[in-house]
């Protein structure tokens, strides 16, 4: 949900493998757009909005299997990233090894530059990490790093999930990567720190959670870890089993955020 069109109400904004529907809070339509032919359809991977230039409102930006797909808060395309498939390679495995590097798995919008518009930053199937400014041209991209760790190389370089947060208090959002582990870059695509981890990482979030006034990094996999804003490891919750879902919030009212993680229960922790 995001007000897209500046109206002072959030839009709820959905999409199936073929369409993008954009409704009010009542329920009602206000608008429809069809990616691809009547027949044709492809999965959709993940969905953002982003407010990208001068027109105002938010662009709806959707992360389809073959690119992205950009539009106005009327609906209307503003640019698309759709790679090419010549029709000899138009196989399911041939899709995969040529073009999972630039399809999509999560998006996330942030003013990276400071021109007051958001660019669009995408990690991929096989762990590229990509920038776009809001027009559409490709600032960079930026390879899967090869580490080892506890997670060894296996799985690391598929990364599904972005986030970007200004974690360093500078004033420019860093972008946060991961899955079975966790990279940080800067917003030229220049990768700060990476660490392994306990394993695929599910989800993420970022805030204070030990009082010290830097924001951490919390994720959610085979154990909730908590990471520092330079990527030291400072706690790892053990005995909760694989989380698939992590929040955080000041639920006691001492100014310090708890840790709310969600697996096959729910827990409330707190860093002492």
């Amino acid at each position: 949900m995001a007000d897209i069109n500046s109206d002072g109400q959030k839009e709820i904004i959905i999409a199936d493998n073929t369409n993008i529907y954009v409704f009010d809070v009542a329920g009602n339509e206000l608008w429809r757009f069809r990616t691809y032919d009547e027949g044709t359809s492809y999965w959709l991977y993940c969905m953002a909005t982003g407010s990208l230039n001068d027109e105002g409102g938010r662009a709806v930006i959707a992360g389809f299997d073959p690119g992205l797909w950009v539009l106005n808060s009327d609906g209307e395309v503003l640019w698309t990233y759709l790679r090419p498939l010549p029709e000899e390679e138009k196989t399911e495995e041939n899709r995969r090894q040529k073009y999972d590097r630039l399809l999509p798995y999560s998006l996330a919008t942030a003013d990276l530059d400071g021109d007051g518009y958001d660019e669009i930053v995408a990690v991929t199937g096989k762990g590229y990490l990509c920038c776009w400014k809001g027009d559409g041209e490709l600032l960079w991209q930026v390879e899967p790093p090869k580490r080892s760790g506890e997670m060894m190389n296996r799985s690391w370089g598929r990364a599904r999930l972005v986030r970007c947060e200004d974690i360093n208090d500078d004033g420019v959002p860093e972008i946060i990567s991961a899955i079975s582990g966790l990279a940080v870059h800067d917003a030229s695509g220049s990768e700060l720190w990476g660490v392994a981890s306990k394993g695929h990482v599910i989800d993420i979030a970022t805030g204070d959670v030990n009082g010290d006034g830097l924001p951490e990094i919390v994720i959610a996999s085979e154990e909730v870890e908590v990471f520092s804003n330079t990527g030291e490891k400072i706690f790892g919750y053990t005995d909760v089993g694989r989380m698939e879902r992590v929040a955080l919030g000041d639920v006691d009212g001492d100014g310090i955020d708890e840790i709310i993680a969600g697996g096959a229960g729910v827990y409330l922790m707190k860093m002492s």
